[in-house]
Parts: structure tokens; sequence; C-alpha cells
């Protein structure tokens, strides 16, 4: 019954988007009949393509949560089946009216046939993620153009020959070519709020089976071209072998074959490359239509990749680029050239034919310039650091240019290299340590190999990787051991500064607002105190010893209370001998001076013997009212900041309870130079968060309001410990695509 249901309403949703989709094209723009039979016919084979896909879905996220290491992660793949089912038809429109916009920009939008009418937003991702579903769905539109090349290039002629626009329609803006699918796919997952662990899932289930399908798509859309009489007989000129490609297309694609993204190392190596290579081809686009200058893309003069090698080893030894003249401050000064200006002013005085430098090679020294251009602006690197990775800049160029997998392969010695000097950078201060420090000469050592020495062996970064690693771990272990120490330290006196504030509540919560006699004060104060200070630190606090010197001490305070009645006297009198032998025993323990122990122990007998002659009066003319026992620590300090510091935004607070150990800091004072610190640990006991240097050795100590008030005001600014070339490249895609959207 729920199954008749279902089908029914899907009956009922398909007719509801044919009908939207004749209405949408004929109300917006005409388009020729046949474009609409196509449009209609598309529409209907995506729907019954992402049925497969969500049926599929179900079964693919129950297994997930079913293996799932933690009850966290099975939560998070059960909601998200319970969302997909929820959300799944708000997706389908999404996606169709993707489809059908691209259609009705075809015949309009110049800018749609040349790929840029239907541009996707930047995804509401952090950086990262949306790296990885561009990287996802760059491979998945490499797929569709090597395994349905025949058929889809068949199908963007024949629109083309429909179609009278000004600009020629290509493959990569064919309305259901595999980069509007995939663009249209991420817009109706924008629908869903999903884990991106999920929805590279998805994208993964999208590519076998949606994509993996398309042939029934193509061939279905081309015979109704095709019946209509259009281009009824193509030949494939341009792809040369087309049958040996679409013979072995589908096998490879099909969903019985279907290879999960990144098990093709060869593919995964592309992928990167070609998605940053397409976004920079955007941006100079648009760079050149509002200049008006054309930069010609012609390869005939173009210099060859080994001349370009030792054209930059060249300026790497003369060190003439505008990267690498950094001043201290470490900015770039204004009107400097870039570097693939500087290499082409070289070429054209160079005696030959050669007159430009390739486009390819064009895009990997203007992709590595613009990594380094992220890098030396990076804050999380001190001045003088910067200056020395900035000499790595041509170098890196000639990595990009021998290996396009630099920008792709996060394994990639030279990539890990960049990475690891950056890391152990980040915890050098320029004003706490000399340019003799070990670091900075190791850093400076390795920068300078790599400048005189590094021709085109990639694998030359692997020996020095290899090298600065094994320094980096002696330093780290030196390091650790000795912010092991710190903290060891610090959590002790945390412990000590606890218990004297727990002795101290113990005492104040039974003497004060009392009257006590001079000779119980001191009893107390200068010796039972560390009775039990003794106790708490090496017994603990439910220990037995800990309860009987509790039971002492107000043994003794009542004592010296006065006494009415005979009972009470006869009590004390029966009492005296035991609580003098406990309290001599205590003292004792905690090696108390003899003397002043006899002294007390007179007065103490003294007084009791006079309670119990004396009347009321005569007690009280000896009494104080107690006001505090202890007066070096009476109550916790941190309960005395919380109380004494009004400190409302919670943003800041929560920055601070988000540090863990190993988080670095930046110290900023006006008063004194800038500092860098990494946290070592809270003490529990205190509060308080201990920062140390690079060395190990502690710099500072904070409390978790002081921190907070400190990041409000400036005073303390947190480093992200990232891996620097990735933050680089995220930060590079981001921008490409915000320049595309403009």
């Amino acid at each position: 019954m729920l199954g008749e249901q279902r089908d029914t309403g899907r009956a009922a949703y398909s007719k509801q988007t044919e009908f939207g989709c004749f209405m949408s094209l004929r109300s917006s723009i005409y388009l020729p009949e046949p474009v609409q039979a196509v449009c209609l016919f598309c529409l209907k084979q995506l729907l019954v393509l992402l049925n497969s896909l969500f049926e599929n879905a179900d079964d693919a996220l129950f297994e997930l949560a079913d293996t799932a290491d933690s009850n966290i992660e099975q939560t998070l793949y059960f909601d998200s089946m319970r969302e997909l089912r929820i959300k799944r038809e708000d997706m389908e429109i999404v996606v169709q009216d993707h489809i059908r916009s691209a259609f009705s920009h075809m015949a309009t939008d110049s800018d749609a046939m040349a790929g840029g009418a239907v541009i996707v937003g930047e995804p509401p991702l952090p950086q990262h993620e949306a790296v990885e579903a561009d990287v996802a769905i760059c491979s998945m539109v490499s797929k569709v153009k090597s395994c349905y090349s025949e058929p889809l290039d068949h199908l963007t002629r024949r629109l083309n020959d429909l179609l009278s626009a000004q600009q020629e329609l290509t493959i990569h803006a064919n309305p259901v070519g595999g980069h509007q699918l995939c663009e249209a796919f991420r817009e109706g997952c924008k629908e869903l709020d999903l884990d991106i662990r999920v929805k590279l899932v998805l994208y993964k289930l999208f590519d076998k089976h949606v994509l993996g399908d398309l042939d029934s798509l193509y061939s279905g859309a081309n015979k109704i071209l095709v019946k209509a009489g259009i281009l009824p007989e193509i030949r494939s000129e341009s792809l040369g072998a087309s049958n040996v490609q679409r013979q072995t297309g589908p096998k490879t694609f099909s969903r019985h074959s279907y290879q999960p993204e990144g098990d093709s190392q060869e593919n995964s190596r592309d992928e990167m490359f070609e998605m940053l290579r397409e976004l920079l081809a955007v941006k100079q686009r648009n760079a050149s239509a509002h200049s008006g200058v054309f930069v010609p893309e012609q390869d005939d003069f173009a210099l060859a990749r080994e001349d370009l090698l030792t054209l930059l080893s060249q300026l790497q030894e003369d060190g003439k680029t505008g990267v690498q003249q950094v001043k201290s401050s470490v900015s770039v000064a204004a009107g400097q050239p870039e570097l693939v200006d500087i290499v082409t002013q070289r070429v054209l005085k160079l005696e030959g034919k050669a007159s430009t430098v390739a486009s390819l090679d064009r895009d990997i020294i203007n992709l590595a310039s613009m990594l380094f251009e992220f890098i030396l602006e990076d804050e999380q690197l001190s001045a003088p650091m910067k200056v020395l990775l900035a000499r790595l800049h041509i170098p890196m160029v000639k990595v990009a240019l021998l290996d396009n997998a630099f920008f792709s392969q996060k394994k990639h010695p030279a990539r890990r290299l960049l990475n690891e000097l950056a890391r152990a950078a980040m915890g050098w201060s320029e004003v706490t340590e000399s340019k003799k420090d070990p670091l900075f000469r190791k850093i400076t050592e390795i920068t300078e190999q790599i400048t005189n020495e590094f021709e085109n062996n990639p694998q030359f970064f692997q020996l020095l990787l290899d090298n600065f690693m094994a320094f980096s771990e002696a330093e780290h272990r030196r390091a650790a051991l000795i912010e092991k120490r710190t903290r060891e330290a610090e959590e002790g006196l945390g412990k000590i500064q606890r218990a004297r504030v727990q002795v101290s509540e113990v005492i104040n919560s039974r003497a004060v607002g009392r009257e006590l006699p001079e000779v119980a004060l001191q009893l107390m104060q200068d010796g039972w105190r560390n009775y039990l200070f003794y106790l708490l630190v090496r017994e603990g606090k439910g220990s037995n010893a800990w309860v009987e010197a509790i039971k002492t001490l107000d043994d003794l305070i009542w004592s010296v209370q006065p006494k009415s009645s005979a009972q009470e006297q006869k009590k004390l009198l029966q009492m005296m001998p035991a609580l003098l032998a406990q309290l001599r025993e205590g003292l004792g323990a905690v090696s108390f001076d003899t003397l002043r122990m006899r002294e007390i122990f007179k007065s103490l007998e003294l007084f009791h013997k006079q309670s119990l002659r004396s009347s009321y009066e005569l007690n009280i003319s000896v009494t104080t009212k107690v006001a505090a026992v202890d007066r070096d620590v009476v109550v916790n300090p941190l309960q005395v900041e919380r109380e004494d510091i009004v400190f409302d935004d919670n943003h800041y607070l929560e920055l601070v309870d988000q540090m863990r150990a190993g988080a670095w800091v930046e110290f900023i004072n006006k008063d004194a130079p800038i500092s860098r610190a990494k946290l070592a640990g809270v003490i529990k006991s205190t509060g308080k968060y201990i920062f140390v240097n690079r060395l190990g050795l502690k710099v500072a100590e904070e409390s978790r309001f002081s921190l907070a008030v400190a990041l409000r005001e400036g005073g303390v600014k947190r480093l992200e410990d990232g891996l620097l070339f990735d933050s680089a490249l995220e930060s590079v895609i981001v921008q490409l695509r915000r320049d595309k959207e403009d």
C-alpha cells in the first residue's frame, strides 16, 4: 500500500516536472521544439537515475552506520538517512531546475555558451571541505568527458546547429554535460544539512549510479535530434579513433566495474591541478574582458620546458624576482612585476623563435606564485622566517613544472618539506632568540641548499626532508622533556596551592565567628594547619588519618569553648590527655618546633584548668572573636577573580575553552616585544593555563578569564597550527572561485 502511494506520488511529481519544464521554457524564451523534447527526455532520464542513487544511498549509509567505530559516528549516518529521505524531493527539484536553467541560457547568454552561465556560488562549507567537494566534482567531470566523449560531442554539435547564439556552445556548457550535471547535483546537496563525509559518499554514489549510466540519456537525446533531421550523420573528426574510445569508455565507467574516488593514483594527481587551471582560466578571461588586453593562448612560439627550467635556474641564482626581494616586513613593494612577467621579458631577449611562455607553463608559474603570495601574507610566521621561505619561490615553481602532482599530492616531498619548515618556524620568536639559534640556522642552511643546488630532481627534496625531520625530532624530544617537567612542576604547585586553600576552608569553616583563646589560634595557625596540609597532600581527603585529624581539630575548638555545665566540664577533663597526645603526635609529624610546642601545650593546659575552675566571665576575657585563622590564604584566589572580573563575552570564553594543549599563541604587549608560546596544559587544581616557549620553558600563565580578556583586547592572538602549503592552497582556491563569481 505504501509502495503504491509512493509510486503514485512520484508519477504526479514527474508530470508536474514535465509541465513545469514546458512552462519554464516557453514562457521565458523560445527554444526549438527538438530542444524542448531533448530537455523533457533528459529530465525524465535524470529522475530515473536519481531514484537509483537514493535507493542505494539508503543501503550505503545503513552499512556505514552498522560498521561505525563509535555511537556518535553511527548516529551521524542514521540522521543523514533521515535527512535524505525528508528532503529528497526538494533536492530533485533543485537539480532539475538547474538543468532547465542551463537549457534556457543556451539561446540567450553568450557567457553561458562559453561555459560560465550557470555558475555555482561558493558552498557554505569550511575551506578544506569546499576543496574536497571541488576535487570530487572535477574528477567526475573528467570521467564524463573521457567515457562519453563521442555521444556528448555529437549532442553538443547538434544543439549548436539548432541554436543561433553569438557564441558556440561548448561541452563544458552543455546542459547535460558532466560539468552542468555535477554542478546541478552540488546545488541539490545544498538542500541537505549533512556532514562533509556523508556528502562525499553521495558524490561517489552520484558518480556510480548517475554519471555511470548516462549511455541511455545521451543516445536517446541524440536520437531525438537525428529524428528531427538535425545532423543525422556526423564524422568524429576531432576524436580520431572515437569508436575505440567509446567501446572502452562504458566498460571503465559502468557500475559493474566502478572504481571509487581516489582509487586511481594517476587521476587523483591531475584532478586538483586541472581544477586550478580551470579556475585560473576564468579569472584570466575576466581580467582580459575588463582590461581589454587579450592574452594569446597559442603555443606555437613558446619556450620549451627544458629551456624554461634553465631560465628559472638563472633567475634563482640572480635572485631578481619580485617575490624574493622581500623586506624585513615581508611586504612586497607595490608595482613590482610578477614572476611570469619577468620570465616573459627574459624569453623575449633570448635568441631564437621562442617569444612567449607556454600556456600550461604560465598557469603553473602563476599558481605557484599565488601560493607564495598567500604564504608571505600569512601571519602565522614571523618576518625573518618569511624571508627565508620566500627564497623557495622559484625552486617550488621548478618542482611544479617537473611534477604536476606537487599541487595535488599531499605527500609530495617538496610540499611536505615546506609544511615542516613552516610548522617548526611557528614557535620561533625573533625578539627572544638570536640569529644563532639552531632552528634558524637549520632552516637557513636548507633554503641555501635548495637555492644553490636544486636543478631538476624533485627527489632532492626527500633527502632534505629526511635530514630536517631528524633535526626536528631531536629538538622536539628535548623540548618535550623540558615541557613535561615544567607541566609536572606546575601541577605540583597547583596541587599544593589547592591543598592550602582546602585546609584554610576547613579551619575557617569551624573557627570564624567563634570566641577562641590566643593559644588555640596559634596552635591552629602555626601548627595544625601544616599537619592537615601534610595529610591532604600525602594521603588524600578521604583517608582515615585526615578524618582523625579533623576530629582532633573539632575537639580542640570544643575544648576551649565555655563550659556551663558539670557534665561538659567532666567530659573536658576526660578528653584532655588524649587530645594533647593527638596534638603532640600530629605536630611531631610535621617537625613542629619542640620548644614552642611545649610553650603552646603549657598555655593550653593552663587555659583548660582555668576554664574548669573559673567562671564563664573569666573565660571570655582571655578570648578573641575569630575573623580568619589562616591569614595567608583565606579563600581560593580563582574564586576571588570570578567575583572581581565582570566578563560577559561568551564568544571569547568559548575560544579559550576550545584551546587544547599544543595550541600556539602570540603575546602582544606594548611595553614588551612580541613573543610566541605554546599551551602546555591547563592545571585542573588551579585553572591556570601554562604557556611554554619552543624549548619547553615556561613563559606565561593565565587564568580562563584573563586569557579571554586578552583575546578580546588583542593582547593575545591565536595562531593556526595547520599545514602551511595546504592552507595557502585552500586560500587560492577560495579566492579563484570568488573571482569566478565576480
